[in-house]
């Protein structure tokens, strides 16, 4: 098996894969179990993404994207270096007329904003967000001071990673 990590600050997996676990050692996997899925998929369907949270939206994006479903994807990263999933982003984009890629780069526009974000809303978009706190609360922040219906928001976000006395 190929690993193939980047570690992410607040990634508890990535931290341990990257820095506990060598070559040769034995790890037991099991398959994903997380509720992040696809709601109402008969709406117009909107992606953010930051980081390495991007990597559950690839999927999504595709799914959404395949079904016919108007479907944007705005990956947050760094900066052009940083854009995790770019090969697989474009070839949806271009497979699909459907589909909309954008690309926010922090280190050349700042922090998304609330009015970058409205931008992408027109349609009434059933919203899912993956990403680091920072990235999620200020996204949802920005979402309810534009009052729009966080019951078409759904996230998924990592969890810095716990110091425990034992």
């Amino acid at each position: 098996v190929k690993r193939d990590v980047t570690t992410e600050h607040e990634g508890e997996v990535s931290t341990i894969l990257h820095d506990e676990i060598k070559e040769g050692d034995m790890i037991n996997l099991a398959a994903p179990v997380g509720g992040f899925v696809l709601e109402n998929t008969t709406e117009p369907q909107l992606f953010l993404g930051s980081g390495i949270g991007v990597t559950p939206l690839v999927a999504m994006y595709e799914a959404a994207s395949a079904k016919g479903l108007d479907t944007q994807m705005v990956q947050v990263a760094e900066n052009e270096q940083h854009l995790p999933f770019k090969d697989n982003f474009n070839s949806i984009a271009s497979h699909y007329d459907n589909a909309k890629l954008y690309t926010h780069l922090k280190d050349k526009q700042g922090y998304i904003g609330t009015e970058e974000l409205q931008a992408f809303l027109a349609n009434k978009p059933e919203i899912y967000i993956c990403g680091g706190t920072k990235f999620l609360q200020s996204m949802i922040e920005a979402l309810k001071s534009l009052n729009y219906d966080m019951d078409r928001v759904h996230y998924e976000t990592f969890i810095p990673r716990l110091s425990v006395a034992v």
